[in-house]
C-alpha cells in the first residue's frame, strides 16, 4: 500500500494549483509581449486567467498514524538487576544441561559472574529510567539484552558450544522476548501523541478499500489577493509610464 503524510499530501494539491497559475501566467506574459509589439492589439487588455478563489473537496483514507508516546520505566534498580540476573543465570543452566558440562565449583564461579554483571545491569537499569519514548526503551532492551547474553555465555566458557546447539540463536531470542515483555509491564506510558498521518493517495483504493467511517474529506479554499499596476510614474521625471494592461 503506497502511503504519504497528510501533510505532504495536502500541500501537493495546493502546489499544483500553484503551479498551474504560474503556467498561466507565464503564457499570459507571452501574448502581453505579442499585444506589445503590434499596432492594433497594443490598444486591447492582454487576457489573463483568474483565480479569485478555488475550493477543492479530496476525499482521504487514513491508513494509520504514526505515534510516539512519553514512558517512564517504573521499576527499581534491585528488582530488575535480580529479574535479569535470574534469567540469564537461567540460560547459562539450559546450555550446561543441553551440553552435558558439570564442573566444580559452579555455584561459585554463578556468584561471580553476578557481580560482574551487576555493573552493566545497574547502567542498563539507569538508561531505561532516563529514556522519554517508548520507541526509545523498546529499542534499548533489543539493543542490549544480546550483548549481555553474550558476554554471560562467554564468562561461564560456553559461548562456542551455545553457538555450535544453536546456530539460530533460539534460546537467547526466546528470552529477549520475555525480558521485552517484563520491561514494557513496567513501563508507564505518560502521554502519547501524533506525530503524523498517513494517508492512501491512491484513488482506486479509497474508492475499493473504504467506508463511511474511514474516509473523511480535505476542503481546500484557496483566495487569490493582488495589487494590479497599470502605469508606473518615474520619480525623478514625473513621467507617466503605462505597463500591460491586464483583463
Amino acid at each position: 500500500m503506497a502511503e504519504i503524510t497528510l501533510a505532504d499530501y495536502t500541500g501537493y494539491l495546493v502546489l499544483e494549483i500553484v503551479k498551474a497559475r504560474q503556467m498561466a501566467d507565464d503564457y499570459s506574459r507571452t501574448v502581453a509581449l505579442a499585444y506589445a509589439k503590434d499596432p492594433v492589439m497594443q490598444h486591447f487588455p492582454a487576457p489573463r486567467f483568474k483565480l479569485p478563489k478555488v475550493e477543492l473537496t479530496v476525499p482521504v483514507l487514513v491508513s494509520r498514524a504514526r505515534y510516539s508516546s512519553t514512558a517512564r520505566f517504573v521499576m527499581t534498580q534491585e528488582a530488575f538487576v535480580a529479574a535479569m540476573q535470574d534469567r540469564l543465570d537461567g540460560l547459562v543452566r539450559r546450555v550446561r544441561d543441553e551440553v552435558g558440562v558439570v564442573r566444580p565449583g559452579t555455584e561459585r564461579r554463578a556468584a561471580s559472574r553476578s557481580r560482574q554483571l551487576r555493573p552493566l545491569l545497574v547502567e542498563f537499569h539507569g538508561r531505561l529510567t532516563q529514556a522519554a519514548e517508548e520507541q526509545q526503551i523498546e529499542a534499548m532492551v533489543a539493543e542490549v539484552w544480546s550483548g549481555l547474553a553474550d558476554r554471560t555465555l562467554a564468562a561461564a566458557n560456553l559461548r562456542d558450544a551455545y553457538r555450535r546447539k544453536h546456530p539460530r540463536n533460539e534460546p537467547v531470542l526466546e528470552l529477549g522476548a520475555d525480558v521485552r515483555a517484563m520491561v514494557a509491564a513496567a513501563t508507564a506510558i505518560d502521554r502519547t501523541r501524533i506525530d503524523s498521518l498517513l494517508v492512501e493517495p491512491e484513488t482506486a483504493a479509497v474508492r475499493n478499500g473504504s467506508s463511511p467511517a474511514s474516509v473523511f474529506s480535505i476542503k481546500v479554499e484557496l483566495i487569490e489577493e493582488g495589487v494590479h499596476v497599470r502605469s508606473v510614474v518615474d520619480e525623478q521625471t514625473g513621467e507617466t509610464r503605462s505597463v500591460v494592461d491586464f483583463e
